[in-house]
């Protein structure tokens, strides 16, 4: 099933609530109040704050980005970030860090638009 955004955010604040009632962290209101852990992809019912995922989760939030976003994202609504590379015809991309590295390769049999047509030199 695919979440909206929204559905993320209002957990998020939730979650930052709870956190600021009880003084617990974070990360902790949002294993023990929200349903992030199952909404990211984890199949098993342990609500386990060392599971991979979990971790990858908590440190995309730790790096800056968003509750909301980083639980949309692993939830499968955007590219699965956990793969190394994402592939779009002859375009791919990985994260590194902060940095989306992008990649070209001469695949001219993809059925989407190749860039063989696309001049970058004045005069070609």
């Amino acid at each position: 099933m695919e979440y909206a955004i929204e559905f993320f955010e209002i957990q998020e604040i939730f979650a930052k609530r709870v956190s600021g009632v009880t003084g617990i962290p974070l990360e902790d209101a949002l294993l023990k109040y929200t349903s992030c852990y199952k909404r990211i992809g984890i199949e098993d019912w342990d609500f386990n704050p060392s599971h991979p995922r979990w971790q990858f989760f908590i440190d995309r939030i730790k790096g800056g980005q968003s509750v909301a976003e980083a639980a949309y994202q692993l939830s499968g609504a955007g590219p699965d970030v956990t793969k190394k590379t994402q592939r779009f015809g002859c375009m791919g991309f990985d994260c590194r860090g902060d940095a989306v590295v992008m990649h070209f390769r001469n695949d001219f049999s993809s059925p989407r638009v190749p860039y063989r047509d696309i001049r970058f030199l004045p005069g070609s």
